[in-house]
């Protein structure tokens, strides 16, 4: 999937043909709201200037997007929580019973919060 972004995208998509591509897409959901729905190879985009050449700051997709929604006035966890009548979480733990999927969940919250902290200086 990796080799569908910038220029070796373009090259792959004109090797399969746009029929192809629509076709694939139609058969894969997407947008399941579950954990771990977020493919890894989008959370270290390399992007490319005007001459296909590699920019040197990488991008995480995944963190653009929680800073996009916030600007988009999406409501946080605990207010669509609240909105829900549901109590809200006051500590990672209330999120899974998985020790496990909690650590990996507070890794990349991290990993998150340092490339937000990165981006507004």
């Amino acid at each position: 999937m990796a080799n569908m972004i910038g220029h070796k995208g373009e090259v792959t998509s004109e090797k399969m043909g746009f029929t192809a591509l629509l076709v694939s897409m139609g058969h894969q959901a997407s947008g399941a709201l579950e954990l771990f729905n977020y493919p890894l190879w989008l959370r270290n985009l390399i992007a490319h200037d005007m001459e296909n050449k590699d920019r040197p700051d990488h991008i995480d997709l995944a963190a653009l997007e929680v800073y996009r929604d916030r600007e988009r006035r999406v409501v946080r966890y605990n207010d669509f929580h609240r909105g829900l009548f549901l109590i809200p979480i006051s500590k990672w733990e209330d999120l899974t019973d998985s020790k496990r999927r909690l650590k990996y969940f507070v890794k990349c919250m991290m990993m998150i919060w340092r490339n937000l902290v990165f981006w507004w200086g």
